[in-house]
């Protein structure tokens, strides 16, 4: 689903990091942080700041499980442990899970 809402409705950057994300199965960290904060955002006022349409509003918003879900079939070249090593940490400390627990808005 994912996949058709990059094409219809994202702005151009993050159509961009989803579409490098599907080319080359990895993003660099700032590019899937920031990536990883617009897919979680469920603030309408943080999209309406962004300006994106209420209707990508209603459909954003992945819960954790399924980001960590979207993020691990992403990276499918790299190994479970790789991934829960490397990369499985950084997204849920965006959600406020790990470090100093603050939830992460989306870039505007």
């Amino acid at each position: 689903m994912i996949d058709e809402m990059a094409r219809k409705h994202f702005p151009l950057c993050m159509r961009y990091q989803h579409e490098e994300l599907r080319k080359r199965k990895h993003l660099p960290h700032f590019s899937r942080l920031e990536y990883g904060l617009f897919l979680k955002v469920r603030d309408e006022s943080t999209v309406v700041r962004s300006g994106l349409t209420r209707y990508v509003t209603q459909v954003l918003g992945l819960p954790i499980e399924e980001a960590l879900v979207f993020w691990r079939k992403s990276f499918s070249k790299a190994t479970d442990d790789k991934f829960n090593k490397e990369y499985k940490y950084n997204i849920r400390h965006s959600f406020g899970l790990e470090g100093k627990r603050a939830n992460y808005p989306a870039k505007t």
